[in-house]
């Protein structure tokens, strides 16, 4: 079990996509226009990183497994759950049978283990580490395959339900090489047409789909809008179906209108605060010592834990519609441990461990902020907050920037606000 973390984190409750009322049966659309927020970084499954391009493979780029609504794991391009041996170094995969990929080739074993040693091998590879477990990719005949592993890895499953079990054309992957990201191909409902950066990625209904009646539009259109009130406008004229990432202000008005339908749900990503405590040159260097009390003091992370709000930031911040939290395991999973309770404020008991930590005056740090919804709102509440009760000291003038960020970096060189390390 994760030991108890003792952090500043709000779980997404927010509207994360608007649809425009459905249409009449006999007026279907046959486009589908969805506006995303940022546009996605390379849409190849080994290299990709981002969570708007998991958007666009979620509709081109099928994978050995999937999550369904209660986030448990099912077969989507295996045709069963893995066959386990060895003590959890065997994992053998039968695939789906009559699969092909969006060019017309064959996905059989073959392909399925071309694309895991690509992942595993590539140059550049973000799905390398996530696959470190794999020692080698067997095919036993052409619907199967069968993993060797290092040691027994046991979230090699969801690894796989996710970009890491994404398979890829060979045919197409030996013949663009390093460009790969131009013109992907996968198996999918829909399969890659054009796209232009910073304007829009489109697809089209794909003609070797083993399921057609999946794809009920001929094509999807996904539209570069990084502005919240552009995106909005274009809601609200018409030009775009589906709007990525509603600011929850803008939800609010949007179920008031009545035209829209508004999904709210809590999901598994988080916005928290991160902590450095030993990437000193870089995380794939060495740790280092970075001698600042915020690193090196857990009764200083602590403190500052104690001096949050998480109530009044989802209030204030997100109009009540997130969900506080203080992990980064979201409620709806079924790893969420119900018996832990995030702590309340305590600025005294936060002065107690400044002072205990030699601080009694405060003390000044960095936290910086990214650009996202509410950023600006979290910024002034946590000035306000700490600044008014000695928290930080005078000196945050000039040293306090504030950073939230969206990604949990490897417990390797960080811990989350933790009183326990």
């Amino acid at each position: 079990m994760r030991r108890t973390r003792l952090g500043s984190w709000l779980v997404p409750g927010l509207a994360a996509l608007t649809l425009l009322a459905a249409a009449p049966a006999e007026a279907q659309k046959k486009t589908l226009v969805v506006a995303l927020n940022q546009d996605p970084d390379l849409l190849d499954p080994t290299l990709s990183r981002t969570y708007v391009g998991r958007i666009v493979f979620e509709h081109m780029c099928e994978k050995l497994y999937e999550l369904d609504e209660h986030l448990r794991i099912f077969p989507q391009l295996a045709a069963a759950m893995p066959a386990i041996s060895d003590g959890g170094k065997t994992v053998t995969i039968k695939l789906r049978s009559g699969v092909k990929f969006n060019d017309g080739t064959p996905m059989n074993a073959d392909a399925v283990k071309f694309s895991l040693d690509r992942h595993r091998e590539m140059k550049g590879s973000n799905r390398r580490s996530e696959l470190e477990s794999v020692n080698t990719v067997e095919v036993v005949d052409p619907l199967t395959i069968r993993l060797r592993l290092k040691s027994a890895f046991s979230p090699l499953v969801a690894t796989l339900a996710d970009r890491s079990g994404m398979p890829i054309s060979p045919a197409a992957a030996n013949k663009l090489g390093d460009k790969f990201a131009t013109a992907p191909v996968c198996v999918g409902p829909w399969s890659f047409v054009e796209r232009v950066p910073q304007d829009r990625i489109v697809l089209e209904k794909s003609k070797h789909y083993f399921d057609p009646g999946q794809a009920h539009f001929d094509r999807l259109v996904f539209r570069i809008i990084p502005d919240d009130n552009v995106r909005l406008a274009n809601l609200r004229s018409g030009d775009i179906d589906v709007m990525h990432l509603v600011a929850p202000t803008d939800s609010v008005n949007l179920k008031k209108e009545g035209r829209f339908e508004v999904a709210s749900v809590t999901g598994l990503g988080y916005t928290g605060v991160t902590i450095n405590l030993r990437n000193k040159t870089g995380k794939t260097q060495p740790p280092g010592d970075l001698g600042t009390p915020l690193a090196n003091d857990p009764r200083v992370r602590e403190a500052f834990d104690l001096s949050l709000d998480r109530e009044a930031i989802n209030q204030v911040a997100w109009d009540g519609q997130y969900t506080p939290a203080c992990t980064p395991i979201s409620p709806v999973s079924p790893f969420y441990d119900k018996s832990k309770k995030c702590p309340g404020r305590d600025v005294a008991k936060a002065k107690q461990l400044l002072a205990a930590a030699g601080l009694a005056s405060g003390y000044a740090f960095e936290l910086t902020i990214a650009r996202f919804e509410g950023g600006a709102t979290l910024e002034s509440i946590h000035e306000q907050r700490l600044e008014a009760h000695g928290i930080l000291g005078e000196r945050r003038k000039q040293a306090l920037r504030k950073r939230i960020m969206h990604e949990l970096i490897r417990p390797a060189v960080t811990q989350l606000l933790s009183a326990s390390s």
